[in-house]
């Protein structure tokens, strides 16, 4: 058997176990997700029942969008950090295994969360058709097609994927260099808002990822920034892959 035989045997029982090990995680933001819907409808049949007119659109999706950011958040600091990085450096996984099976994860979290997100909102357009039904003063408003949430799918998984790159390259960074890592980064942020040009620079930065209008270029700009920070990501792990 090949070295790259060994390396996508490694990579896949890498992926499967960091899957295996998130499950109780994906049950938590199950229950996050319908807590928080249940709660809205709760809210929103008292307001109809005082008499208040009760007015929703989709809240579901949005809801969704904002779980699964903090989810890839929270998975990647644990993914990268501290213990979390070193059981994963176990023999076969090395560090370039774990840098290719950490991006695999981030979009495997990312569109799973999305995915159940997509779930509720199919139950928040029944639940809101049966209340509009008993309440005259509860009104659905559903402006979501089958063409606008696939395209606000892919932007979507594509935002996440590139904060979970972020994260996971800053993560990296702090645990590679400790407090100087912590002292560059924080001047290299901080000190472009002194200046005129480095404040124009962070606009132009921000409208570069947010002003494109076209859903290809964006999501290709998102996904190239994003791989070009975990190849970015893998480089230091190479130290602290003999050190741990």
């Amino acid at each position: 058997m090949n070295s790259k035989d060994n390396r996508q045997r490694a990579l896949k029982g890498y992926v499967s176990s960091s899957l295996m090990g998130l499950k109780q995680s994906y049950i938590l933001v199950t229950f996050v997700l319908l807590g928080l819907f249940a709660a809205y409808c709760i809210v929103n049949v008292i307001l109809a029942l005082c008499g208040a007119m009760s007015n929703s659109s989709g809240g579901a999706l949005l809801v969704g969008f904002g779980v699964a950011a903090i989810f890839a958040v929270v998975t990647v600091l644990m993914m990268s950090a501290g213990k979390g990085k070193r059981a994963a450096f176990i023999f076969p996984i090395d560090r370039k295994t774990f840098a290719i099976g950490s991006f695999i994860m981030f979009i495997l979290n990312s569109a799973f969360i999305l995915l159940l997100s997509a779930v509720f909102y199919l139950g928040e357009v029944i639940v809101y058709k049966i209340l509009g039904l008993i309440f005259d003063n509860i009104m659905y408003i559903n402006n979501v097609t089958f063409e606008s949430y696939i395209t606000g799918f892919w932007v979507s998984l594509f935002y996440i994927l590139f904060v979970a790159a972020i994260t996971f390259f800053l993560s990296i960074l702090f645990s590679r260099f400790k407090f100087p890592a912590v002292i560059i980064v924080s001047l290299a942020i901080g000190l472009p808002f002194i200046f005129p040009f480095g404040r124009e620079a962070y606009y132009k930065f921000l409208m570069f990822f947010i002003g494109e209008q076209s859903l290809v270029l964006i999501c290709l700009k998102l996904l190239i920034c994003s791989m070009l920070l975990q190849f970015i990501s893998y480089l230091p792990l190479k130290k602290m892959e003999v050190i741990e």
